[in-house]
């Protein structure tokens, strides 16, 4: 008796196994083939605008501020350099008071414009764009603008498919994405046109503590009918162009 009860416990232990398998396999095949699909959506895309909120968790709070505002990206020059439009208020952790920052680029160029100052900064360095240049940029996503989406994710051996979660009202797929170097990436894929509204990042500290920043895209317009181009600079009444680095 006692023979085929083992047996027969191995057979069920087996079995579940092999659905296991099958079961990862198939987010596996599922996670790769959203993402693709992703990429493709983002390759019709001219430009795409959108309300962003960005901020840290965990220790990363300490070392990224909180951005909100609204952001236009378009495509990648010849100079692999990202057109952008941004307007937002960063705030850091250990300040009471926000800055507000307007800034872009044309692929070219780069500029920034200083309310406190009233310059309106454009140059061919990046670094035009002072100390809050590394800030500015964190609210740009790259992979809408790039003439390859996601190339360096779907390399990655680990792409998985975890459900669905909504964000600001869009039912969306949960691609997680393991690459070899840090951080893991998490897109949040919308189920009706397949474009990200969320990405997380997530770390870890040196003891190993988990942290993430975290990426929302709201009120997504694609191809906006702008009056201007958003990506070059338009200097305001009263402001003086100038070359030097913001401050």
């Amino acid at each position: 008796m006692k023979p085929i009860i083992l047996a027969t416990a191995f057979a069920v232990t087996a079995t579940a196994a092999c659905l296991t398998v099958a079961d990862e396999s198939a987010s596996a095949n599922q996670g790769r083939q959203i993402l693709e699909q992703s990429a493709a959506a983002i390759k019709k895309l001219d430009r795409i605008a959108y309300d962003v909120e960005y901020h840290g968790t965990a220790w990363v709070v300490e070392h990224v501020p909180a951005i909100q505002g609204r952001v236009v990206v378009g495509k990648q020059s010849k100079h692999e350099i990202t057109e952008f439009f941004c307007d937002v208020t960063l705030k850091s952790q250990d300040s009471e008071q926000a800055l507000k920052i307007t800034a872009g680029s044309d692929g070219d160029q780069f500029f920034l414009i200083d309310p406190e100052t009233k310059k309106a900064h454009l140059d061919m360095d990046p670094a035009v764009l002072g100390s809050q240049g590394r800030n500015v940029q964190r609210v740009v996503l790259d992979v809408l603008a790039a003439e390859k989406p996601y190339a360096e994710d779907l390399e990655a051996e680990t792409i998985t498919h975890e459900g669905t979660e909504s964000i600001d009202g869009h039912d969306c797929h949960k691609i997680r994405v393991v690459r070899e170097s840090p951080p893991e990436m998490i897109y949040f894929l919308s189920k009706s046109d397949l474009l990200p509204r969320r990405v997380v990042r997530q770390f870890k500290g040196r003891d190993g503590e988990p942290g993430t920043t975290e990426l929302t895209l709201a009120k997504l317009t694609p191809n906006p009918n702008e009056p201007k181009n958003p990506f070059k600079l338009q200097v305001p009444e009263g402001f003086q162009k100038t070359d030097d680095f913001a401050p």
